[in-house]
């Protein structure tokens, strides 16, 4: 299933202030931006970000509304009809648009007003690849609106490095008492957990998601843990780890994989009318059994043992011939 994905991007505004112009307010933690309606982050460079899957999200007054004080962008995506836009707003009103519509464009992209010089460089490298895949059906002018993005704010849909996004909602009554964020807590007890058992962190402080912030290394091994989490409606947290299996047969085998417990179903009648957990117990919940899955990931990762915890997802194979530097291959699943 496609990712459908828009976003607004602001240049040298708060995040706070940005979310109040936009109507939001922070409602929890996330690890990406693609599970929750809606989710923000403070970049590095000085912009910031609100994604969105809901549709109808960038509209002309929400960007005029972002852009009264400077630049701002406003992206979409629709994988599944490979369907991008980008445009800029400036002091309320458009400056440009970039527009790729297989439906409208057909093999082209629809441009107006004076977009920036990145453009120009980046529409001839899309379209000189688009030639290359005539014979199959690959549409490579999709990724120019988000390519563009990236070149200008630092931010493309779903890609590297992570960041520590908050999940957002519309504004509602003020909640009675503020609680502690569950990345807050994964920060005081997870961990602590992980230095314990001899977890190093690479950037202090970590990325929870990021998979080359918290590592260690066993009998010369390298290994990286990091975890996906959420904490909006339910909270939850998922840890992922790669590392190197010893004495494998072929040179720099990895694994790639994650933790998931069994769920139990609660009874019909319970999810029917059954309270939710509250926002506390929820955390307090969350945190408790990631520090169980750490557990049984530190265990597998000392002795490799098959676990009904552990799902294995990629197996790295050996390095590739002298001469291919393709990558080393790639199977899916133990």
């Amino acid at each position: 299933m496609g990712i459908n994905l828009s976003w607004i991007a602001v240049e040298g505004v708060g995040r706070d202030d940005l979310l109040h112009r936009l109507g939001f307010e922070v409602a929890g933690d996330t690890s990406d931006e693609i599970r929750a309606a809606y989710c923000c982050v403070a970049l590095p460079n000085g912009w910031v970000v609100v994604t969105s899957r809901k549709a109808f999200f960038v509209t002309d007054k929400s960007l005029a509304g972002a852009s009264a004080g400077g630049l701002a962008l406003g992206g979409e995506i629709v994988e599944t009809v490979m369907y991008s836009r980008l445009r800029a707003f400036r002091g309320g009103a458009q400056i440009w648009s970039v527009r790729h519509d297989p439906d409208k464009d057909g093999d082209d992209v629809f441009v107006d007003g004076e977009p920036p010089p990145q453009l120009q460089e980046l529409q001839s490298r899309f379209q000189a690849e688009q030639a290359a895949h005539q014979e199959e059906p690959i549409d490579d002018l999709f990724d120019l609106a988000p390519a563009l993005s990236q070149s200008l704010c630092g931010y493309r849909p779903v890609s590297s490095p992570r960041r520590d996004w908050v999940i957002v909602e519309r504004k509602g009554p003020p909640k009675p008492d503020a609680r502690r964020s569950l990345r807050s807590e994964m920060m005081d007890r997870l961990l602590p957990s992980l230095l314990s058992r001899g977890w190093t962190l690479a950037v202090n402080p970590p990325n929870l998601a990021e998979d080359s912030h918290i590592v260690r290394s066993v009998d010369g091994d390298q290994q990286s843990i990091w975890f996906e989490y959420e904490d909006g409606r339910e909270a939850w947290i998922q840890p992922h780890f790669i590392a190197a299996i010893p004495n494998a047969k072929e040179a720099d085998k990895r694994v790639q994989g994650h933790v998931r417990r069994p769920r139990v179903t609660p009874p019909l009648w319970k999810r029917l009318w059954g309270k939710p957990p509250p926002p506390e117990s929820r955390v307090v919940g969350a945190i408790e059994g990631a520090l169980q899955e750490i557990d049984v990931v530190d265990t597998f990762l000392r002795t490799f043992e098959p676990h009904p915890w552990i799902h294995i997802d990629y197996r790295y194979r050996g390095p590739p011939p002298e001469g291919d530097d393709s990558g080393p291959s790639l199977s899916r699943g133990a």
